[in-house]
């Protein structure tokens, strides 16, 4: 379960620096959880 947990931030640590970057629109992170979770 830790280790989910780590993954989890560091997933929304890399979807915020693309926001960031203005490279991806808030839907590419979104579609990225759901693949991760499924």
């Amino acid at each position: 379960m830790g280790s989910g947990g780590k993954k989890e931030k560091e997933l929304k640590d890399a979807s915020l620096k693309l926001e960031q970057l203005g490279v991806a629109p808030s839907g590419i992170p979104r579609n990225i959880s759901v693949e991760i979770n499924t």
